[in-house]
């Protein structure tokens, strides 16, 4: 793809606004505007599939230049908990889209819609690259791992073989990738997120949450499952209180995803229920600004890409607690996180260890000069360009 054609094409199963279905979509749509602001002409083809009342002609049609198709899919409204994103209208919008344009993004890889489009990618020579977002882990924490590997057998061997590139978000995700698929070693390339950097008026989110003065404020964004860890931290922050006798308040902010009740019951049984608040889902300044009031991030995922919170978060020169299967190598071993198991007592030792004020700056800023190290975004849409360039 020459520097002249610059028309992009990024299909995805879901997109904006549906924020709080986590980090894929914030940086697929970062990605895309990123992309327009460089000069491409991007045009986004997703689906419908939310779990809000929305209609299709209440949707954006454009964001900041980016053009937004959405195809009609199957129980949209139902998609999320189902994990099913098909949708046939995707498939027929993309086959006649895909001859108009020079380059093919697609995101995730267990949709139907990717592969058979991959089809028409390959019959009219049209290079396209994919996105995994984590999806070709088969690690059993992402459940259906059996099956994965059956689906991965059968129908994806042309999707990922025929793919110019397939990009990774983390070193750890490649390398996992590389094990897994060792005919794709060539193919995979690691290339990080687009986090945005938002300007936002200020707001006091202690008294907001009343939040006594003096509590330490930890944080928690995410969707509420299993899969986050979301219990264990639980656990984790009342053992800290119980052993340490230190004032601190821990902020669930994130849509419930079938763990809140647990995490009501485990609260149930203590004296310090009202030291956990739940916020619901939290989306533009607001989500900045809990970021930006929190003195620690937490996040104990049991799997993994690279969550974005973690990066918005160092972003914000926040000291981070996270476990490995969060896949934030790099922050650690550069000082800007620390790294804890899922067992209560690990979790307690860890928040126990950032309480001194120095002792959190001193994390935070590193967090911050990993992240403006790492994440600039003009080298990151540099390294885009140069992959859909050189795409065959």
């Amino acid at each position: 793809m020459s520097d002249s054609n610059k028309k992009l094409l990024i299909v995805a199963p879901y997109f904006y606004p549906n924020i709080e279905w986590g980090g894929p979509v914030t940086v697929s749509l970062n990605h895309a505007v990123a992309l327009k602001n460089a000069g491409y002409t991007v045009t986004v083809l997703t689906t419908n599939a939310s779990n809000r009342e929305n209609k299709l002609e209440n949707i954006p049609s454009d964001i900041n230049g980016v053009r937004i198709i959405y195809a009609k899919g199957i129980l949209p409204k139902t998609a999320w908990s189902l994990r099913i994103f098909l949708s046939f209208d995707q498939i027929i919008k993309g086959w006649k889209l895909i001859p108009e344009f020079d380059m093919v993004h697609f995101h995730d890889c267990f949709i139907i819609q990717n592969i058979v489009l991959s089809i028409r990618c390959r019959l009219l020579r049209i290079p396209y690259v994919i996105t995994p977002h984590g999806s070709l882990s088969f690690a059993k924490e992402r459940s259906k791992s059996v099956l994965k590997r059956v689906f991965t057998n059968l129908l994806m061997g042309k999707y990922l073989e025929g793919s110019s590139k397939i990009i990774t978000v983390s070193e750890s995700e490649k390398k996992d990738i590389d094990l897994n698929f060792p005919k794709l070693k060539n193919k995979t390339i690691c290339v990080p997120n687009i986090i945005k950097a938002e300007s936002f008026a200020k707001i006091d989110i202690r008294s907001r949450l009343h939040i006594p003065e003096g509590d330490l404020i930890l944080l928690c964004l995410s969707r509420l499952y299993q899969l986050k860890g979301v219990a264990e931290l639980t656990l984790g922050f009342l053992k800290f209180l119980e052993k340490y006798n230190k004032n601190a308040t821990l902020i669930f902010a994130g849509p419930d995803a079938g763990a809140v009740n647990e995490i009501k019951r485990l609260l149930s049984e203590t004296r310090f229920r009202n030291k956990v608040i739940f916020t619901g889902e939290v989306v533009g300044e607001i989500k900045s600004n809990i970021i930006y009031n929190v003195d620690i991030v937490c996040l104990l995922s049991k799997s993994e890409s690279m969550p974005t919170v973690l990066l918005e978060a160092a972003s914000f020169a926040k000291p981070v607690i996270c476990t490995k299967e969060c896949n934030m190598d790099s922050l650690i071993n550069y000082g800007g996180a620390i790294l804890t198991t899922r067992k209560a007592e690990d979790i307690a030792t860890s928040i126990n260890k950032l309480t001194k004020n120095e002792t959190r700056l001193s994390i935070g800023k590193k967090a911050k000069d990993w992240f403006d190290k790492n994440y600039n975004t003009t080298k990151i849409v540099n390294k885009y360009k140069d992959i859909y360039k050189n795409a065959k």
